[in-house]
């Protein structure tokens, strides 16, 4: 307005005082003025000024309208691509079918082709395929995505690491995302099942690192990321228990504002391993039930998850000599398996051998050889002979022919899996020391002890770098080095040596079962240097040990070894009737968990043997 007042040119001014008067006023009603250009903007803003609630009335009805037919669209375009979607995987699912009927002409024979034949089929087809349109894309990688779950569920982890592993391959041609991240996690899982630990470590290190990269600190894939990558640091790491217990703690802090998960159940059943392998079973048994506590009410969860806690509970219980819990616990978990799993299923074998060993270590051999048989079976054709987990079911299967006085057996199988670990590093570093202890358990039992001693030479360092000196396998050790000093004609080392273990007898390697044997092997070095009092003080307190003994009524050899030492000491003084007394009671409890044919039976029944006994019928039946 003042620059038009002001105008150098008579005709750009005001025509006169009114003119200017009513520009000045309009300026002041917030109207257009006519000093300014008569412009479509100029005079917007200034409507929009003078009406501004009208206008933002207006302008959000305006937004509603173009935001809801922007979903409006959006919408259609899903429901279009979720329809073609569904229309190309019916049209994959009937293109397997038919796939299966032209490789089968026999009807009858395509009827019987089971889950895992047209999985495996499925993923051969997928592998072949080559998507072009960008739905086309989407829906092979769902196609993927499923198909190798299905396939991991069946234990095919080969095969789902590979389909997995072409999803990835998609998926890092974008932007890293959460979808890739799960992927990653997924193939991990199955990539440690089958050997490959330091490949699931970069994948899940790779999906913690993408989740950070994206801002996800809180969701329930992050939580199960960080599950599996403590689940790797416990299993593989020789000091990975801290870095595991940090992860599986954090893992449950991330889980647990989500309610109760399949994946919050395994964070605390994690937990509850690292406190197992540290001997804090209490600790380790509410861990446990903490999470079959969750599994048992987590929605959408398989009963497979409350089973595998009821598993690993009953490992804890037989640890502190539970047994009629452990095995309740262990057949509980097996039962489910088998009926949601089947029969032939990863973890009905897993729960298989756990049973196996808990039978076992319950004076049941016997019972034992199938299951762990089976076991070893399916964990060779699945991981590989020198896995860790195939040695140790098969050290397992090693020590329960030995125990059921199968020697000649258990010193083949001792033999070749100690030729077999010697020749992988790798093996040798996480087995070795346990084999060759058991190799020179069973050789001393064959009457070899020369190299038997020289078994138990390599074990002991092996043992040492594995578990640390503070190790029950190391007490093991050194009471079967004075067995073997023993048989060797020296009882004075062997008793030099039982002196020095005294010492070490901590912890976890403190147990009456333990001290029982120390005693019984006690009783035989006195009896060697003629000692019979010592002797015979030595095989009451073994004998002490093992009727007080907490499981007791399942574990009776021990017991059983503690009748024996007393009727050697009375066959020395030739004191027939004490003799054949404490014969008779040791040859009944052998003789309830032995193999009838054992050599080792035939062995005991010759050394017990004598004029029958004038037994008290009342002791021997005690």
């Amino acid at each position: 307005i003042v620059l038009k007042a002001l105008a150098r040119e008579p005709e750009r001014r005001y025509g006169g005082t009114a003119a200017l008067a009513d520009d000045l006023q309009r300026h002041l009603d917030g109207r257009p003025v006519l000093a300014r250009p008569d412009r479509a903007g100029y005079r917007l803003a200034k409507f929009v000024g003078r009406h501004r609630v009208v206008v933002a009335a207006a302008f959000l009805a305006l937004l509603a309208l173009v935001a809801g037919t922007g979903v409006s669209i959006w919408q259609a375009r899903l429901a279009r691509l979720e329809a073609a979607k569904a229309n190309a995987i019916q049209k994959f699912v009937f293109g397997l079918f038919e796939v299966n009927r032209v490789r089968n002409p026999d009807g009858a024979k395509a009827r019987e082709t089971t889950a895992e034949e047209l999985l495996k089929l499925a993923a051969g087809e997928l592998e072949k395929s080559a998507p072009a349109t960008a739905s086309e894309r989407e829906v092979h990688s769902e196609l993927e995505n499923t198909i190798a779950d299905l396939l991991a569920d069946l234990g095919l982890h080969q095969d789902a690491v590979r389909l997995w592993s072409a999803l990835a391959s998609e998926l890092d041609s974008r932007a890293p995302d959460a979808r890739l991240a799960e992927v990653l996690v997924n193939r991990g899982v199955s990539s440690n099942l089958v050997g490959g630990a330091d490949k699931a470590r970069v994948d899940f290190e790779r999906a913690l690192a993408i989740l950070d990269g994206i801002g996800d600190q809180s969701s329930v894939l992050r939580g199960w990321t960080l599950y599996n990558l403590g689940q790797h640091f416990w299993s593989t790491q020789d000091d990975g228990d801290t870095r595991a217990e940090e992860l599986f703690k954090a893992a449950i802090a991330v889980l647990e504002p989500h309610g109760p998960s399949r994946q919050l159940a395994n964070a605390h059943y994690g937990l509850g391993r690292v406190l197992e392998s540290r001997d804090e079973a209490e600790g380790a048994k509410r861990a446990f039930r903490a999470g079959i506590a969750v599994a048992e009410v987590a929605p959408d969860t398989a009963r497979t998850v409350a089973a595998g806690g009821h598993q690993q509970l009953s490992r804890v219980e037989m640890a502190t000599q539970d047994f009629a819990l452990a095995e309740e616990s262990i057949r509980r978990a097996m039962a489910v398996f088998e009926e949601f799993a089947g029969k032939q299923h990863r973890l009905t074998f897993e729960a298989e051998s756990d049973l196996g060993r808990l039978l076992d270590a319950t004076d049941r051999p016997v019972e034992a050889l199938p299951h762990l048989e089976r076991a070893l079976a399916e964990r060779v054709s699945r991981l590989g002979a020198l896995h860790w987990s195939s040695v140790s079911t098969h050290v397992a299967l090693i020590l329960a022919r030995w125990h059921a006085g199968d020697g000649a057996a258990a010193l083949a199988a001792a033999e070749k899996l100690d030729r077999d670990v010697a020749a992988g590093p790798d093996a040798l570093k996480e087995r070795g020391g346990v084999v060759a202890w058991a190799l020179a358990r069973t050789l001393l039992t064959a009457g070899r002890a020369e190299p038997a001693q020289a078994a138990l030479a390599r074990s002991r360092p092996l043992l040492l770098a594995r578990l640390g000196a503070e190790s029950p396998w190391l007490v093991d050790a050194s009471l079967l080095e004075a067995e073997i000093l023993l048989a060797r004609g020296a009882p004075r080392e062997a008793e030099r040596l039982l002196g020095a273990i005294v010492t070490p007898f901590a912890g976890a390697a403190d147990t009456d079962a333990r001290r029982g044997r120390l005693e019984v092997l006690r009783s035989a070095i006195h009896r060697e240097l003629g000692d019979l009092p010592a002797a015979e003080e030595a095989a009451r307190k073994a004998l002490e040990l093992a009727t007080k003994e907490p499981g007791r009524k399942f574990r009776r050899l021990a017991e059983a070894a503690a009748w024996r030492a007393m009727a050697a000491v009375e066959l020395r003084r030739e004191n027939r009737a004490a003799a054949g007394s404490a014969a008779a009671s040791a040859l009944a409890l052998y003789r309830a968990a032995l193999l009838p044919s054992s050599s080792g039976l035939r062995d005991l029944e010759r050394e017990l043997a004598g004029p029958a006994p004038a037994a008290d019928p009342a002791r021997s039946a005690k």
